[in-house]
């Protein structure tokens, strides 16, 4: 394989970044750079053609002439030392000008980004003999919730032809479901196989992915549900309003880890200085360009006034809310309550 098919494999070029990175345009809608390496008197041109092909070459800077040994065989030696400079000095562009595409599919690669955004999760490939296979798990090591595949149409009994990508993911199937089938290799009264060929929507598919998820975790979809006191600044605008007004779908923008599923108290700050509402995080999304994602919640329940103040909070181990943190939301609830429900 080229070296340079191999350090941008299932990538995919950001032009506006390869621009800020130092690329210039070139001839047919390409750009290129020369620039040196980190071995001294070495310098690589490297081209990113419209389709975002690359491609590149090595000079050594004292004559300007063409490095010939790149991409001969070596083990050992300074042929070594120039390519392992160059593979280096393409892994930075890499880096900071691709967008990793870990799937076949853009659907796949979709929830991909969508899953990493959402837990910080990232496929791994256990199969030698299958590259296209990635597995989500909970945890590096851990369990499995989502299992990504390049199979053939065939193996669902689909008309189509060719090879789809499907995500197996924890669910009982009941009944007929346009786009689920019972899983591919895997046990079919717990697993199912959900189409990534557009037939369903992102948010359907990472629906399905988010649940697999929450119950392979010890304890089940309880046990992934998670409490925080999140700080609202009611000098900025006016909370209480907004909150009151879009009760079914409060979006909130943040970089906290917030999942859908968890419990949100959101602490209105002075004059106020209580804990006001009790919000459940109903979906989310990825925000651009803050690295964050927007929190869609719906109001479960209004506090009164100084109910759960500072010294209430204090009593109870939380001294300060500066950003957002988890606590134990049983402190704001009645005996016998787990916030379950009110779900619904």
């Amino acid at each position: 394989m080229e070296i340079e098919s191999a350090v941008f494999a299932k990538k995919k070029c950001d032009f506006d970044r390869l621009q800020r990175f130092g690329f210039r345009p070139s001839g047919g809608g390409g750009f290129e750079l020369r620039a040196p390496l980190s071995l001294e008197g070495y310098e690589a041109e490297v081209r990113v053609s419209a389709g975002g092909l690359v491609s590149g070459r090595v000079f050594e800077t004292a004559f300007d002439d063409e490095y010939l040994l790149l991409r001969a065989e070596c083990s050992r030696g300074f042929a070594c030392e120039v390519r392992e400079a160059y593979i280096s000095f393409l892994e930075d562009i890499a880096a900071e000008c691709f967008e990793s595409l870990p799937f076949v599919s853009a659907q796949a690669n979709r929830l991909a980004h969508r899953i990493h955004a959402e837990f910080g999760d990232v496929p791994d490939f256990p199969w030698k003999d299958d590259a296209s296979a990635g597995v989500f798990r909970v945890s590096p090591g851990g369990k499995w919730y989502a299992l990504v595949m390049n199979i053939d149409a065939s193996k669902l009994n689909l008309s189509a032809s060719g090879k789809i990508d499907v995500v197996n993911v924890k669910a009982e199937i009941r009944g007929r479901t346009e786009g689920v089938f019972p899983a591919y290799h895997m046990n079919k009264k717990r697993w199912a196989t959900v189409l990534l060929d557009g037939t369903l929507d992102d948010e359907t598919v990472f629906d399905y992915v988010r649940k697999s998820r929450a119950a392979v975790l010890p304890g089940g979809v309880a046990a992934a549900r998670r409490d925080w006191i999140v700080p609202a600044n009611v000098s900025w605008f006016d909370v209480p309003d907004y909150i009151e007004s879009n009760a079914d779908s409060v979006a909130w923008g943040s970089r906290s880890r917030i999942f859908p599923g968890d419990t949100v108290f959101l602490y209105l700050t002075a004059p106020l200085s209580c804990v006001k509402y009790e919000l459940r995080v109903e979906r989310t999304e990825p925000e651009p360009g803050t690295g964050g994602t927007v929190k869609y919640m719906r109001l479960l329940r209004t506090f009164a006034d100084g109910e759960f103040g500072r010294a209430f909070l204090k009593r109870h181990g939380v001294n300060s809310v500066r950003s957002a943190r988890r606590i134990d939301g049983r402190i704001f609830r009645g005996p016998g309550e787990d916030g379950s429900s009110r779900q619904e």
